[in-house]
């Protein structure tokens, strides 16, 4: 373990921070920092979301859930 990655572990993290941890596999992540992950749900707050997605979604193999 680096002497970065120890204080990054023992820094206090946010809600969001340990969820985005989890999702790419880490025991934490730091603010700023662009990290790859698994994605289990995406929401679009947005009415036009969808519509204005749907081609990403598709070349993704991704479909929208709930339609309404």
């Amino acid at each position: 373990m680096t002497a970065s990655t120890a204080v990054l572990r023992d820094a206090p993290q946010t809600l969001a921070q340990k969820l985005i941890a989890r999702a790419c596999g880490r025991a934490a992540v730091a603010v700023g920092e662009i990290v790859t992950c698994q994605v289990d749900l995406a929401m679009f707050h947005d009415s036009s979301g969808p519509r204005r997605l749907q081609p990403m979604l598709e070349e993704l193999g991704a479909r929208i859930w709930d339609r309404s």
